[in-house]
């Protein structure tokens, strides 16, 4: 493994304040990280998941591994189990050529807050909240309601509609009389609109009907009528005498 790759490894454990750090590595890199680090005591990630430490019992987690083993959803809930709130967490991938950006994203979306990238190596810390923790939102304080002033409260005189209005604009409008000259007087065209097409009929359907005979013997009186003669119970009439029955 590359020293610069190390430097940043070591840099990345130092810190301002005490942490008391547990150092994981895969078991194929466990035997460079302990030799590099000086640490012999650096305990094997499969090691480590079998029996993490205590529930939320470790100041910092520092894992070096490859980028598919950091970004395994079992890695990260062990992590951020074992840790204490705003507890650190290191990882460190194993393969430089590999960019962690993608270890960051896991990171973040594994529930671990303020991921950074410092070369091959994340930085992040367990939120200061439990998990599944919850508090209730305040309501914002009641707004006054608003209120009239004394001049908002002064009467106005309001003008009535109907003052608008004069005799002219109230005079039922007349209907234009579009029908042509027959004779010296008018009748209804064929597309009337006036109204005289509906007086035409209705002065003709209430004139008494004149009765035609269909056989010629209505005159003679009943006895020489037939069943459906319209002049059944009238009395005989001349030949040519007009005659009008009310229907």
């Amino acid at each position: 493994m590359a020293d610069a790759k190390w430097d940043v490894i070591k840099k990345s454990l130092q810190s301002d304040t005490p942490v008391q750090w547990v150092r994981v590595a895969a078991d194929d890199v466990l035997a460079d990280v302990q030799t590099a680090l000086g640490e012999p005591t650096v305990v094997a990630l499969s090691a480590f998941l079998s029996a993490p430490p205590a529930d939320a019992s470790t100041e910092g987690i520092w894992v070096c591994a490859s980028p598919s083993q950091l970004t395994n959803d079992t890695t990260l809930a062990t992590t951020l189990k074992s840790l204490q709130a705003n507890g650190k967490l290191v990882l460190c991938t194993a393969d430089a050529s590999v960019p962690t950006e993608a270890v960051a994203d896991a990171a973040l979306f594994g529930g671990f807050s303020s991921p950074q990238v410092q070369g091959c190596a994340v930085l992040a810390s367990r939120p200061s909240w439990d998990l599944g923790a919850k508090d209730q939102i305040k309501k914002p304080a009641a707004v006054s309601a608003w209120t009239l002033d004394g001049d908002d409260l002064v009467e106005e005189e309001f003008i009535d509609d109907a003052d608008l209005l004069s005799a002219e604009d109230l005079a039922k409008p007349a209907k234009p009389d579009d029908c042509e000259m027959t004779g010296g007087t008018r009748k209804a065209c064929k597309n009337c609109s006036c109204g005289r097409a509906e007086e035409e009929a209705a002065a003709s359907a209430s004139k008494p009907q004149e009765a035609k005979s269909s056989c010629g013997n209505c005159y003679l009186g009943d006895a020489f009528r037939c069943a459906s003669c319209p002049y059944l119970g009238k009395p005989a009439f001349k030949p040519g005498e007009k005659v009008q029955l009310e229907l």
